[in-house]
């Protein structure tokens, strides 16, 4: 699941991006589509937002909602803190990921780069030394407008090597240059998370403060 929360925060920054481009030679729309997040992404540096998480069961049951805010930063640099309905934070300063949960006093401390998140942020950022075959996401067109400015789209991001929490993440997509609002992340059990993004500030100053965690006192610390 923390893989999954990073998934979002990072690919929230393509929302409500500037500019407009031309599109690349390929016909193909779910890369059409990708080239166009990478054009937006060029000019974001930083985000902030508001989320409404709704968790769904396979069989569409609704299972759970929470409300919280995203902050994030390039260079890795993210914080997302729950205001309700689950209590928890992700922090990360580029190098440390830190996952607390308050009511147990539990704190697990991993290195950044061992989450989905270096592989998710380098490939729509369009800065992956992997390339095909071996790129680490495969995309895949889902429905809508084929090219961006004609209308609403969803594309999938599917990991290309299995990951234990993300079977794949859906982007819904509209506007010219694209407007993310929402994004699924499905698991292997068929449960979806959906994150409504809004209140969405492009580029705020975020200081090195806000990407830093020092544990409350008798915290437990979990390295796995």
């Amino acid at each position: 699941m923390v893989a999954a929360l990073w998934g979002v925060c990072l690919l929230a920054v393509s929302v409500r991006t500037m500019g407009e481009q031309q599109s690349p030679p390929s016909e193909n729309p779910a890369e059409l589509w990708l080239a166009h997040l990478r054009h937006c992404l060029e000019r974001v540096h930083s985000v902030r937002a508001q989320f409404e998480q709704e968790s769904i069961s396979s069989s569409l049951e609704p299972q759970s909602s929470a409300t919280g805010t995203i902050e994030v930063r390039r260079k890795r640099r993210f914080r997302l803190q729950y205001r309700s309905g689950i209590q928890g934070l992700l922090v990360s300063n580029g190098h440390v990921l830190w996952s607390y949960h308050p009511p147990s006093n539990i704190a697990v401390k991993s290195r950044t780069r061992d989450s989905l998140l270096p592989d998710l942020f380098d490939f729509i950022a369009g800065q992956s030394t992997r390339q095909p075959p071996d790129a680490p996401f495969t995309t895949r067109f889902l429905g809508g407008a084929p090219r961006p400015g004609e209308g609403p789209a969803s594309i999938a991001l599917i990991p290309s090597t299995p990951d234990p929490f993300v079977q794949k993440i859906v982007l819904g997509l509209k506007g010219g240059c694209p407007s993310l609002g929402r994004v699924l992340i499905v698991d292997h059990a068929g449960i979806v998370n959906r994150f409504t993004l809004s209140q969405i500030e492009i580029n705020p100053k975020i200081g090195n403060r806000r990407f830093t965690f020092t544990p409350p006192r008798k915290t437990q610390i979990v390295r796995p």
